[in-house]
Order: C-alpha cells, then structure tokens, then sequence
C-alpha cells in the first residue's frame, strides 16, 4: 500500500507542474493547497517540499519510466525536467 502510494506522488507533481496555477504560484502556496485542499499528508510538507527532498533528479527520471511504460502523457513536466537537470530544486 505504502509502495502505491510513494508510485502516485511523481504522478501529482506532474498535474501541478503542468497547470497554468504554478509558475505564478510560489511553492508554499501550492503546498498548502494541497495539504488543506486535497489532504496531503502534513507530515511530508507537501508535494513540492516531498520534491525536494526526495530529489527532482529522481522524480524526473521515474517519470521517463513511466513515459516509457504508458505513453506520452506521462512525461515529466519541462520545469521538472530543467530544474533535475540544472541540480536546482523546487524551491530555487
């Protein structure tokens, strides 16, 4: 169960990367909306905080994986990928 989970969190940061809300949201704007919002859970700060930590290097390249497995719809964001890319975080 906890596995499923952890599978679903790269999926969420996909959906926020990719709407009109976040370039002009800042971070802690968007994990608050979560948290309150949609019920993430407090203890991991919130998804773009969770991004951070577990590193976006490793987040863009689960989601390649799971480009390659489902198809395009699934590709990691573009500021995922730039941000792993440059070593930067979410919060940079």
């Amino acid at each position: 169960m906890a596995e499923a989970a952890a599978a679903r969190q790269p999926l969420i940061l996909l959906a926020i990367a990719r709407t009109p809300l976040a370039p002009r949201a800042s971070t802690k704007h968007i994990d608050v909306i979560w948290q309150n919002g949609y019920g993430w859970p407090v203890y991991r700060g919130g998804p773009m905080f969770w991004g951070d930590q577990v590193g976006l290097g490793k987040i863009a390249a689960k989601m390649a994986e799971y480009e390659g497995q489902m198809g395009a719809a699934y590709a990691p964001a573009k500021t995922l990928t730039e941000k792993a890319a440059e070593g930067k975080a979410f919060t940079q």
